[in-house]
């Protein structure tokens, strides 16, 4: 059997990253990807995103995470940018 150099994450993005990239995307990294790796991937597609991404949080499956977290095949990834309001 084939040992598989990629995995497939789903990330969601909130408030104004969703604007600009959508809201729900389905990424394919290489296997060891980093937290960081998948912001970087992004950032390829649209150059608003690297400046809009800077200040956001992530979470893998629910649970904050960082940069240098790693991925696995089928996490959630989602990226929170500080938002206010009232």
């Amino acid at each position: 059997m084939a040992k598989t150099s990629r995995i497939e994450i789903r990330v969601l993005l909130f408030a104004h990253l969703g604007d600009i990239m959508g809201t729900d995307i389905r990424l394919a990294l290489p296997v060891d990807s980093r937290v960081s790796d998948a912001i970087a991937a992004l950032a390829l597609l649209d150059d608003r995103f690297r400046a809009a991404v800077k200040p956001a949080r992530y979470s893998i499956n629910g649970n904050w995470a960082e940069g240098v977290d790693r991925l696995r095949g089928g996490d959630e990834l989602a990226l929170i940018p500080p938002v206010s309001g009232g």
